[in-house]
């Protein structure tokens, strides 16, 4: 699902708006993926109980969608000790 954000609020983009403008589907994934990966990753880390927890909370109402970002999690997947990648988003 893909919003569209208009300052006071947010449209919602479906499959007819992405036909009546003429987009594939696939181009505008890659257009908002690109959009989302120059807001850049900004993470804060802490311990806590021998955890290592990893804050990624700009105040620009994008946290959650920066976990679609390729290679995120699989990043941090690789760096845990232990079994588990456990992930939170705001």
């Amino acid at each position: 699902m893909y919003a569209l954000d208009q300052d006071k609020g947010y449209l919602i983009i479906d499959h007819a708006m992405l036909d009546e403008a003429r987009w594939e589907e696939q181009e505008f994934h890659q257009l908002a993926m690109a959009n989302l990966q120059r807001l850049g990753v900004p993470v804060r880390t802490q311990e806590l109980g021998g955890s290592r927890l990893h804050f990624i909370s700009p105040q620009d109402g994008y946290a959650a969608s920066r976990i679609l970002l390729p290679g995120l999690l699989d990043r941090y997947d690789r760096q845990k000790q232990g079994v588990m990648l456990r992930i939170k988003t705001p």
